[in-house]
């Protein structure tokens, strides 16, 4: 698990740069490297981002 968030307990303050103020993104804070992975997948298998939420992976832009 990267150090700081827990995917359970999504921050979405993380996401707002006045609350995260680190240089480090709140995608790497959950996910660390693995998120260009998870955007291909989510490409393949969500292309239209049916599924989502405040903090879900986004595809990539087309």
């Amino acid at each position: 698990m990267p150090d700081g968030c827990c995917v359970d307990h999504p921050g979405i303050d993380l996401g707002d740069p006045r609350f995260n103020t680190s240089s480090t993104p709140w995608h790497t804070l959950y996910r660390e490297d693995d998120h260009p992975r998870l955007r291909r997948v989510k490409a393949k298998r969500d292309p239209r981002n049916v599924f989502r939420h405040r903090q879900s992976v986004q595809p990539p832009a087309t």
